[in-house]
This record gives C-alpha cells, sequence and structure tokens, in this order.
C-alpha cells in the first residue's frame, strides 16, 4: 500500500499528467492552416447568398477569426 498522498505539502492538488507546451505547437499550426484554407469557402457561400447585409457582425468575426488562422497556420508542416 502507498502512502503518497495526492496533494502537494501546500495543500493543492499534484497534477499527474503534464503537457509540454512544445506539442501544443504544432496543433495550433494545423488548427490555423485549416482554419485558413476552409473560411474561405464559408465567407463565398455567405457572399454567394447575399448575407453579408443581414449579418455584418458575423462576417466581420469570420474574417477576423481568418486572420487569426493565417497567421497561426503559417507555420504548418514546414
Amino acid at each position: 500500500m502507498s502512502s503518497a498522498s495526492p496533494l502537494r505539502s501546500d495543500g493543492t492538488a499534484r497534477s499527474t499528467r503534464r503537457v509540454h507546451p512544445r506539442s501544443v505547437v504544432p496543433v495550433l499550426h494545423a488548427v490555423g492552416f485549416w482554419l485558413a484554407v476552409l473560411l474561405p469557402f464559408v465567407h463565398l457561400a455567405i457572399l454567394a447568398g447575399g448575407q453579408v447585409g443581414e449579418y455584418p457582425l458575423v462576417v466581420g468575426g469570420l474574417l477576423a477569426v481568418n486572420v487569426v488562422g493565417l497567421v497561426l497556420g503559417r507555420d504548418h508542416n514546414r
């Protein structure tokens, strides 16, 4: 039987699983890349449907997400 406590000496819970920051970066690059690739098709559908005037905040938000995707995905799979 183990007498190891799941709490640290300061009373906070001890983490048994750690995520290395470098393992998250490739995932962010991949997500950004695919957002930048796929969102223009959504923009085209909104433009073709004539919905731009009805939902300007949605269109602006999608454009902002697309720019974030372009920035995050620029180094994907180099």
